[in-house]
């Protein structure tokens, strides 16, 4: 995919990390469980914005993200953080 994105999950460790070509990518230790295992998921961005700062005193502030789909439609995602 456009601009992969790998999460792990490994013991009670979650790590998300852009995915570089030809760049190892160190996985985190899973840990002492009597069935250590690791899960492993390939994502595909699909926006990116930076959160305004709340500045709103409580009432949280809204956030409209733009999302392009694969299809060339766009939709909006709205966030109140």
């Amino acid at each position: 995919p456009d601009r992969p994105v790998v999460a792990i999950h490994t013991g009670d460790v979650r790590r998300q990390a852009k995915l570089e070509v030809n760049q190892p990518f160190e996985i985190p230790h899973p840990g002492t469980g009597e069935e250590p295992s690791i899960q492993f998921s390939l994502l595909s961005q699909l926006s990116s914005q930076t959160l305004p700062k709340d500045n709103s005193k409580g009432k949280g502030t809204e956030c409209s993200i733009l999302v392009k789909l694969p299809d060339g439609r766009s939709t909006e995602v709205k966030l109140r953080v």
